[in-house]
């Protein structure tokens, strides 16, 4: 998983990309122009101290990695939003999944992809 880290690598997507919003998060992206994927994390202060920060950011990677590889390529930047600080990670999850299935539905990858996951 390739993270993106400078602001200007922020800013262009926030600018420049499409943006969609959830309960829990809003992801700004921008499909195709790279040959690989690559992920931002963002969290403003006001969400709170770093402790809570960091735990959204752990949610919003651990979830991101069940479905990363249904992802097309391109480049993403994922927002906590201030209501995700009381959410479950099953509702950040759930979020990232619905994002996943419309981004591939708008490229046309409409095939659902099989889930070899089984908890437990």
């Amino acid at each position: 998983m390739r993270t993106i880290k400078t602001s200007r690598e922020f800013r262009e997507i926030l600018r420049g990309g499409k943006s969609r919003v959830y309960d829990t998060l809003v992801v700004y992206y921008s499909v195709g122009g790279t040959p690989d994927k690559a992920y931002g994390f963002s969290l403003p202060r006001k969400y709170g101290g770093s402790v809570e920060r960091n735990l959204a950011r752990r949610r919003m990677k651990a979830a991101l990695s069940r479905h990363e590889q249904e992802l097309p390529e391109g480049r993403y930047v994922f927002m906590a939003r201030k209501r995700a600080r009381r959410a479950s990670y099953g509702e950040m999850e759930e979020d990232i999944k619905r994002f996943v299935r419309e981004v591939r539905i708008e490229n046309g990858r409409q095939d659902e992809p099989r889930n070899y996951y089984r908890p437990g």
